[in-house]
């Protein structure tokens, strides 16, 4: 008889554990211990762990490449760039782009729109 009242408190605990939480956590990725978010000057771009002249040098290296470019009605796209994997999603305002590699991203929003 003991087992059957075990279950049942069990799953009213379970129950009870599901939902309503006030916690506010995100599923946001966190940058790596001690690297510093660098807000350059051009384009919305925005350096981790890397300097804003060779965050530039990517965003440059995307802008020219015809592998990077979006093709009409493409929503999203992905390529390489100087040893970084970039990413681009279009978007209302124009295009988004994220590109990184082991330890280092670069983040902008190119002036052409992709």
């Amino acid at each position: 008889m003991k087992r059957p009242v075990l279950v049942v408190v069990g799953l009213a605990l379970f129950v009870a554990g599901c939902g309503g939480s006030s916690s506010s956590s995100t599923t946001r990725p966190k940058a790596p211990a001690g690297s510093k978010v660098t807000s350059c000057k051009t384009g919305g771009l925005r350096a981790t762990s890397v300097d804003c002249g060779s965050a530039r040098e990517v965003m440059i290296g995307w802008q020219h490449s015809h592998a990077c470019a979006l093709g009409q009605g493409e929503s999203r796209g992905a390529c390489s760039v100087s040893g970084f994997r970039c990413q681009s999603v279009r978007t209302d305002e124009g295009v988004s782009v994220s590109c990184a590699r082991p330890g280092e991203a670069v983040a902008f929003i190119p002036r052409s729109g992709g």
